[in-house]
């Protein structure tokens, strides 16, 4: 196996979840999607056998209800579990079932999603200092940092009842190579982010909100600039990761998402193509590809995602029955940069795709 850490933007669907192998046989875990399936057999098949950490960013099901079979097949060797109370504690279904998954076993240590307020640095939520140790006088690396919320953001996003302004947004440090991961962010939440700590540049953007909405707006001209603005100023990055689902029914990814992506001079990878229109309000917005003239696995075949380099690989079972574009999105965090995996073998196959039926060339191939 590599050296160096390694990321798995799993394709689940619609939902979020990934997978950072930090070393042999230790792994975090970032969300869990609706399902525990893929990234339990992804763990199984990387060889690892400790969880160094679980993160759950906010408690809605396409990011939360797979913990509990996650926390079940590793039972005991789950070091830390991070996660914030965003609603009424009998309302976070994931964390009641949890509790039946750990009978027997010890609860590993719970660590709160929340920013220490006043704090001039993110909350570095992996490695957690030996007890009885003094703080390092530098911070650890590689390492997980919490970026946001704060407490007080917590308690305004629960006033108003949005559960994806609590989201946490996190970042994995290794050496000069950062991972930031939106979940379901806002636009506001990156702006507190930027106040408080600054530009945020990475190599990779696992994107909020699976290319979705991020403020309230039916204006698509304000709502591109916001984004353009977001990443350009706030996260800019090389890479952006939309985690989406081919078949999903909230209009995932917008087309001046994409644009705005583009727009900030990144490369665009989703982990399935959409379907051929999305409805955005009254308007049948044209999405990537006519999906009847697609037939699994997708664009790229499932075979071989550069797991084992070298060596043949059976058929993966931690991939979703949905089309694939990129699939699962592996990225290596080298010393010399991210390297992602079939970058330009993706590039050739979707610069292959016929236009849809509507004449529109795939969302990341359109002109910004």
């Amino acid at each position: 196996m590599d050296a160096d850490p390694s990321l798995f933007v799993l394709d689940i669907g619609q939902g979020a979840c990934s997978v950072i192998r930090v070393d042999d046989h230790h792994a975090i875990v970032i969300d869990c999607g609706s399902s525990a399936q893929e990234a339990r057999d992804l763990l199984r098949d990387l060889g690892v056998g400790k969880i160094a950490l679980l993160v759950v960013s906010h408690n809605d099901r396409d990011h939360a209800d797979g913990a509990p079979g996650i926390l079940g097949a590793f039972a005991g060797q789950v070091e830390a579990l991070a996660f914030l109370q965003d609603r009424p504690i009998e309302d976070i279904r994931w964390l009641n079932k949890a509790k039946q998954a750990f009978r027997g076993h010890p609860w590993p240590r719970r660590v709160r999603l929340e920013v220490d307020e006043q704090a001039n640095a993110p909350k570095v939520l992996w490695p957690q200092p030996v007890k009885g140790e003094p703080p390092p006088e530098r911070p650890p690396d590689p390492r997980l940092e919490l970026l946001y919320p704060e407490l007080g953001d917590n308690m305004d996003e629960q006033r108003v009842g949005d559960t994806n302004g609590t989201s946490a947004i996190v970042a994995f440090v290794h050496g000069n190579r950062r991972v930031v991961f939106g979940a379901d962010a806002p636009v506001r939440a990156w702006d507190a982010v930027h106040a408080r700590f600054g530009q945020q540049p990475c190599d990779v953007l696992v994107t909020p909100h699976h290319g979705g909405l991020l403020l309230d707006t039916d204006d698509v001209v304000h709502e591109r600039s916001e984004l353009e603005r977001v990443f350009r100023d706030i996260v800019p990055h090389e890479h952006a990761v939309i985690s989406v689902g081919s078949n999903n029914t909230y209009s995932h990814p917008r087309a001046s998402y994409v644009a705005a992506l583009k727009a900030s001079g990144c490369r665009v990878f989703c982990t399935q193509i959409t379907r051929t229109k999305n409805k955005v309000g009254n308007v049948d917005e044209p999405a990537c590809a006519d999906l009847g003239s697609l037939t699994a696995p997708g664009i790229l075949p499932r075979a071989d995602y550069g797991i084992y380099p070298g060596k043949a690989v059976r058929r993966a079972r931690w991939m979703s029955p949905g089309l694939a574009c990129m699939g699962t999105v592996v990225v290596r965090l080298r010393a010399t940069g991210a390297k992602v995996e079939r970058e330009h073998i993706h590039a050739a196959a979707v610069a292959a795709l016929a236009p849809n039926p509507n004449g529109l060339l795939p969302l990341c191939r359109r002109e910004v």
